[in-house]
């Protein structure tokens, strides 16, 4: 399975939970600092950044802030289909993270 087959069945999954406290949480193997966690209509991420993530998700959209700590973590609201949240998400691991072209993710489901 593709990585972004994977992020896009995690997200089908817990879009179809059916509840609302599920959520799933994304990390790079052997990196525990590099993580992100899927709640529908959100995410909330490492961020290890001190600028805004205006700046930094520039080339990443969004559609609202919720609450971002310098050097720590950001959540931002994002309501797109599964597929586009698959592909949002592995560009933030990539693009934002600046994980390695092959990096090695897993997700767990949690509530």
């Amino acid at each position: 399975m593709t990585r972004l087959a994977l992020i896009e069945a995690a997200v089908r999954e817990i879009d179809g939970a059916g509840r609302d406290d599920a959520f799933g949480t994304f990390e790079v193997e052997r990196e525990p600092n590099l993580w992100l966690q899927y709640l529908p209509g959100s995410i909330n991420a490492a961020y290890p950044f001190k600028q805004t993530p205006e700046v930094i998700l520039a080339e990443l959209p969004f559609d609202g802030m919720i609450e971002w700590k310098p050097e720590e973590f950001l959540s931002v609201e994002l309501t797109k289909p599964p597929e586009q949240l698959a592909v949002w998400i592995d560009r933030y691991f990539r693009e934002v993270l600046n994980c390695r072209p092959d990096y090695p993710l897993s997700w767990t489901r949690e509530q």
